[in-house]
């Protein structure tokens, strides 16, 4: 039964210290010839294109909600006039 598994048992050991070996040396020619300054992964994860939110400056926020307020405001006022209209109603029935 020792005769083979050990065989066995080196083959897997070399097959396992050949691809740790390789890994490392890949990931170490990866990070020697990377120029970009690394993000950290919560911000590579936000900046992916197949995350649907987005991470915002704080500049693009207060601009998302400048125009956000705008049409608030321009729905307020279309309402203002609604109610004035019918407020107008009634005096023009008693007329």
């Amino acid at each position: 039964m020792y005769r083979r598994l050990f065989p066995g048992i080196v083959v897997f050991s070399l097959l396992g210290y050949l691809g740790q070996r390789s890994y490392n040396a890949v990931d170490e020619w990866h990070l020697r010839n990377d120029k970009r300054p690394s993000k950290p992964l919560g911000q590579q994860i936000a900046e992916s294109r197949l995350m649907p939110i987005r991470a915002l400056s704080d500049e693009q926020y207060r601009e998302m909600l400048s125009e956000k307020l705008l049409s608030v405001d321009a729905e307020i006022a279309l309402l203002d006039e609604k109610i004035e209209k019918l407020r107008e109603l009634p005096e023009q029935d008693m007329k």
